[in-house]
């Protein structure tokens, strides 16, 4: 799930995300508090600590898989 972490006021929530728009050369960072990736019934093999692959797919068509950071909740 593509998550945007956002701030009302002493709250903070979770948006749910279906595209984010990424200017040509541009980038985006994935962090706790920001734009981040919640994997949902999880195995094994993705446990804090470790890294995933994940395929980020692109509206021209474009496919790139990048090597993401396992985290808790809490960004640890």
């Amino acid at each position: 799930m593509l998550h945007q972490t956002e701030s009302m006021g002493s709250m903070s929530g979770m948006q749910d995300v279906r595209s984010i728009n990424v200017a040509a050369g541009g980038t985006l960072k994935f962090a706790p508090g920001g734009y981040h990736l919640m994997c949902m019934n999880t195995t094994k093999a993705i446990q804090p600590g470790k890294t995933v692959p994940v395929t980020l797919d692109f509206a021209d068509g474009t496919k790139i898989v990048s090597t993401f950071s396992v985290r808790t909740a809490m960004g640890k």
